[in-house]
């Protein structure tokens, strides 16, 4: 099975830079949200709250081209 990581290339420019970095620690990366969090210094919490707000805001706010 071929993981092709191009697709979603658009997408992930649109988020600022501190939640590109955890979708792609989260998905790409597969690590846990404790230890995302411990990257950065922030809590498990506002990473789950980052994680649960990006989906939304990638469907809302026009790419850039």
């Amino acid at each position: 099975m071929r993981n092709d990581l191009t697709a979603p290339g658009p997408l992930l420019a649109a988020p600022p830079e501190r939640e590109r970095t955890i979708l792609t620690l989260r998905f790409v990366h597969d690590m846990s949200r404790s230890r995302i969090g411990a990257e950065p210094g922030i809590s498990q919490t506002h990473v789950s709250r980052l994680l649960r707000r990006a989906p939304s805001r990638l469907c809302t706010e026009p790419t850039r081209d």
